[in-house]
């Protein structure tokens, strides 16, 4: 036993910092939906991180984290209506995923995510798309441990055909955040 700790050298309080910091990933999942929804439109889903095991066993440690992988995908689109073409010749100019704290907390900032540009919408009803993540949502990571009640919004740009219409829309997001977590 004395052997391997004699070869176990550290040269700084860095690398005790690092060991004594881990990743806990956890996923948020929502499904912004809309009744009759006109595009452009901005759909909300709402979740409360204290209902979390995992992140209530470990919110007094989180000193922030970064964005593991997020993907996005429309799961439902009833009887849409275009201003001309199908659902196929349908280009959103963009779609983009923003966070907004419960108003509870006083914070009004819109942090962004991630935007995709130029999305098809048959891609988007195809398959989950991962989500160009923005490196300001770490802003936002930062602040989740003390405001665990967050919105993410889906914005949805206009049609390059021009606004459309339908009877239901719903969208899926799973943001997996992977949080620094100190074991000290």
């Amino acid at each position: 036993m004395a052997i391997a700790v004699s070869s176990i050298g550290f040269s700084g309080c860095e690398e005790i910092s690092k060991a004594a910091t881990f990743s806990v990933p956890i996923t948020i999942s929502v499904s912004p939906k809309s009744d009759n929804p006109t595009i452009p439109k901005t759909d909300q889903s709402c979740t409360d991180m204290s209902t979390n095991k995992d992140f209530m066993d470990n919110k007094d440690k989180i000193s922030g984290g970064k964005v593991k992988e997020a993907f996005f995908q429309i799961t439902t689109l009833t009887n849409p209506v275009f201003t001309s073409g199908t659902a196929a010749d349908q280009t959103f100019s963009t779609c983009s995923f923003t966070l907004t704290f419960d108003p509870v907390y006083g914070d009004a900032r819109v942090y962004n995510l991630g935007t995709f540009t130029n999305v098809k919408l048959s891609d988007l009803l195809a398959g989950r798309m991962a989500v160009p993540v923005n490196t300001d949502f770490e802003d936002a990571i930062k602040l989740i441990p003390r405001r665990p009640k967050f919105c993410f919004n889906a914005v949805y740009g206009s049609f390059n055909t021009g606004p459309a219409s339908a009877s239901f829309i719903q969208g899926k997001l799973d943001v997996t955040i992977d949080f620094s977590v100190s074991a000290l």
